[in-house]
């Protein structure tokens, strides 16, 4: 039977700010993928349509693996609540940071991605041109050097 605990929440320190996109993404993909919920983020699983008639339609089951594409309706919004709870109770202030909150997890995600991934993913690559471009020269302060390389 699937546990239905509360998300894990970090600390002050690990949660989403706007700048930290790096490590924070690290930290719920291993959350995600730690209970199966990673369908949830990626739009993998589907919200499922309501039956017409009122019997259970045939691509839906009772199942409440985490992982399963074939949820019934009450279970899917469940576990849709608690990705969205990881994601929303992990970050400082996800209004100030324009995160998306209503409706599925999936679409929070996506502001989450369309709004941080790019802009962290172009500092990396700033830090580390920055970092590539660093040279000693003989009458520079060796100990100085180190701290600089260290901080980049």
């Amino acid at each position: 039977m699937t546990s239905e605990r509360a998300p894990p929440i970090f600390t002050d320190n690990n949660k989403f700010n706007g700048t930290n996109w790096v490590a924070w993404n690290r930290h719920i993909n291993i959350a995600v993928q730690l209970k199966g919920a990673i369908g949830y983020l990626d739009g993998s699983i589907l919200q499922p349509t309501k039956p017409t008639s009122t019997t259970t339609a045939p691509n839906i089951t009772t199942e409440t693996n985490w992982e399963s594409l074939t949820l019934i309706e009450n279970k899917w919004k469940t576990h849709n609540a608690w990705t969205m709870v990881l994601l929303i109770y992990n970050t400082k202030n996800p209004i100030r940071l324009g995160i998306y909150m209503e409706g599925s997890a999936v679409k929070a995600w996506k502001s989450y991605k369309d709004n941080y991934k790019v802009a962290s993913d172009m500092a990396h690559q700033n830090a580390e041109q920055d970092l590539c471009a660093t040279i000693y020269s003989d009458n520079d302060d060796f100990p100085m050097f180190i701290a600089n390389m260290r901080n980049k």
